[in-house]
């Protein structure tokens, strides 16, 4: 039988009747300061994974969402994205359906979600520090911090919404002794790999948990970790079948340049990405949708944001050694470390530490460690012996809530739309090539040509390898009348992967303007072979073979 230890601690007796209302309190906040994406429409990544995506809009059967990819697409799609996050998308059919696909519905959903995650994670701090106070600080500070910004008012960001919550059950359900705890566990723990990936790291975190607060019931708990570690297995076994590859999508020097960066060059700059996160953890003002590959560029040059992330990794290691040393008596002595334990491992994967396996620096990778963060912030903060010096702290703290709700109800108005949010990063960073091109595409969007054209070649002169930005300048001098240029500009798309595929028809449109039907039809040829037929792709065909059909006498 495992230990009585095994058991988190239960809720605090002799709580205050107002205490009681402070979790609460903290939860409305943190959907007061979001209220405004319920005004917000489908941004970035969004039209793919919902507007587009087959599964979603009801133009396949709902189960389709178990053999797609995130994007909608079939591994055989020249645009299949190579994430899976099937539970995810059936939730946005479920929005599909109640909604008629009115984006507040989703909008409305997502809020929830992070409210739901809010309550559960402050819950789980009173009940492991015996605090309702300080749990419904941290919860405050969860709830309304601004990096979060993008996991909850950006669509996509619900699969770190749904990895969140499920994380809160697998951690609980572990911790029990019951006896349905096991499978329970097991279950969601099976949900959580459906929604993100990065959910088989859960497994890290909870030996981490198991070392530090039973490590002597390692051979009562053989039985659950055979069986979580079989559904992990067959979570990626079913993740190969449908995207092709565990990895999923194609890694390369171009896509991430730690791929082919010496040892020393790739540790440096994971340990500075780390330092990246944690000023924007610790002061999240400059915010972007994407950070660009700038960030990610091989150096083994230490620099302030290289001593932030190793001091970051100390901090961790010093709480997980002290942790380690104090006695596991569920009194919260070993609850830090427990937490440095899984931002590490978590951390460890958004920055390429371990081995290089992201394409990008999104805040929203953030979300769950962002927890494990903030946990040991409010927890030594309360933990304060005299009381002068911890009330100071937990003012602080109390301040620092005030200021992110402000930047955070500034930020969710920013994403309303793909010109607002571009135009906001380009304002923070004009030499962003993404930015700049989403910019130019919303300005595409709105008949002016001319603006599109200038921000999409600025695109394209900082980032040549963008397809979108090719083809939204190509667009444009077509809409201007220049048909020969903007063939030019469509060939050097097609040199790149990833262009949409109205960039591909208008490309075919251009070349029968330019009474060019053979050529037309070479390209229509290839659009097919990449899986990116459409109904304008076909009407398009029928007028090229009409063009070359010579007029009856």
């Amino acid at each position: 039988m495992e230990p009585s230890r095994t058991a988190l601690p239960s809720a605090p007796d002799g709580v205050a009747p107002r205490d009681r209302l402070l979790l609460p309190l903290a939860v409305l906040l943190s959907v007061a300061v979001h209220l405004g994406a319920l005004r917000n429409g489908f941004v970035l990544d969004d039209t793919y994974v919902i507007v587009r995506n087959a599964a979603v809009n009801g133009s396949a059967p709902w189960w389709e969402a178990f053999v797609r990819d995130w994007f909608g697409f079939h591994r055989s799609q020249v645009l299949s994205i190579g994430n899976w996050r099937p539970l995810v998308t059936l939730t946005f059919r479920l929005d599909q359906a109640l909604g008629g696909g009115a984006p507040w519905v989703f909008h409305l959903t997502s809020l929830l979600l992070h409210a739901a995650a809010t309550a559960a994670l402050g819950w789980s701090f009173a009940r492991l520090t015996r605090r309702p106070r300080a749990a419904a600080l941290f919860a405050a500070l969860f709830g309304v911090h601004t990096l979060h910004t993008e996991a909850v008012v950006s669509l996509v960001g619900r699969a770190e919404l749904l990895l969140t919550l499920f994380a809160v059950g697998v951690c609980h359900a572990h911790a029990s002794s019951r006896r349905a705890s096991a499978p329970l566990s097991v279950a969601l723990f099976a949900a959580a790999l459906l929604s993100k990936e990065s959910a088989v790291l859960l497994l890290g975190v909870l030996a981490a948990g198991d070392a530090l607060l039973r490590p002597r019931a390692w051979r009562a708990l053989v039985p659950r970790y055979v069986a979580l570690v079989s559904c992990a297995a067959a979570a990626l076994a079913a993740r190969r079948m449908v995207v092709g590859s565990l990895q999923g999508y194609q890694l390369s020097a171009s896509s991430n340049p730690l791929v082919s960066a010496p040892w020393i060059e790739q540790k440096v700059t994971a340990v500075r990405l780390l330092g990246h996160a944690t000023s924007l953890l610790i002061a999240p003002f400059e915010l972007l949708p994407d950070y660009g590959l700038a960030v990610m560029l091989p150096s083994a040059r230490p620099d302030p944001l290289f001593a932030l992330g190793a001091a970051t990794l100390a901090a961790c290691a010093a709480l997980l050694w002290r942790s380690r040393r104090a006695p596991a008596t569920g009194d919260g002595s070993a609850w830090p470390g427990v937490a440095a334990a899984g931002f590490a491992l978590f951390a460890a994967f958004a920055t390429n530490l371990v081995v290089p396996i992201l394409v990008l620096f999104a805040e929203r990778f953030w979300y769950l460690p962002s927890a494990a963060f903030l946990f040991i912030v409010v927890e030594r903060s309360a933990s304060i012996a005299r009381p002068g010096p911890r009330r100071l702290a937990l003012s602080a703290l109390v301040l620092w809530v005030a200021l992110l709700g402000w930047l955070t109800a500034r930020r969710t108005a920013e994403w309303r739309s793909d010109e607002t949010l571009a135009a906001s990063c380009v304002a923070v960073n004009e030499r962003s090539g993404l930015c700049l091109a989403n910019l130019g595409q919303a300005r595409l969007g709105r008949g002016r040509s001319g603006e599109a054209y200038a921000l999409c070649r600025a695109a394209t002169s900082r980032r040549p390898d963008l397809a979108p930005a090719w083809g939204c300048a190509g667009t444009a001098l077509a809409r201007m009348g220049h048909l020969d240029e903007a063939i030019g500009l469509f060939e050097r798309m097609v040199q790149h992967p990833g262009a949409p595929p109205e960039y591909e028809g208008n490309y075919v449109r251009a070349l029968l303007l330019r009474d060019r039907p053979r050529e037309a039809l070479e390209r229509l040829r290839r659009i097919a072979a990449l899986g990116l037929w459409t109904p304008q792709a076909e009407a398009l065909r029928r007028e090229a073979l009409q063009r070359l059909t010579p007029p009856a006498r």
